[in-house]
C-alpha cells in the first residue's frame, strides 16, 4: 500500500497510510527471524528507518500531499519500500503460522 501510495492512492490521505505503517511495525521485535529471512528484516528495517526519516521531515499533518512526496525522504523511503516488497514477493505468501514453532507430537 505504501509503495501504491502515490500511484493508486487509496481512499484515504498520506497520513492514514503512514498510521498504518506504524501500526504494522509497532512492538520491540519488528520483523522477527522466522518468519523473515536476514535479508527480508534488514530491507524491513530499512524502509522502517526511511519512513521515519520521512515523518521527521514532513509536517504532523500532511494537507498537501503533492509537496510532501516531492520532498528527497520522500523518494528515499519509496526506494527502501519497493526493494523490500520486491524481495517479499519474489519469496511469495507465507502461512500465517509460518512464525509458529509447531506443537509437540503426541508419540
Amino acid at each position: 500500500m505504501l509503495c501504491a501510495h502515490e500511484a493508486d492512492p487509496p481512499p484515504w490521505d498520506l497520513n492514514e497510510t503512514l498510521n498504518q505503517w506504524e501500526d504494522w511495525t509497532s512492538g520491540d521485535d519488528q520483523f522477527p527471524v522466522p518468519p523473515y529471512t536476514e535479508h527480508e528484516r534488514q530491507l524491513l528495517k530499512n524502509a522502517h528507518v526511511a519512513w521515519d526519516r520521512f515523518c521527521g521531515v514532513a509536517p504532523a499533518n500532511i494537507v498537501d500531499q503533492e509537496a510532501a512526496m516531492l520532498r528527497p525522504e520522500w523518494e528515499n523511503l519509496m526506494r527502501a519500500a519497493e526493494s523490500a516488497l520486491g524481495e517479499l514477493l519474489r519469496r511469495g505468501v507465507q502461512s500465517e503460522n509460518a512464525g509458529e514453532q509447531a506443537p509437540p507430537s503426541r508419540g
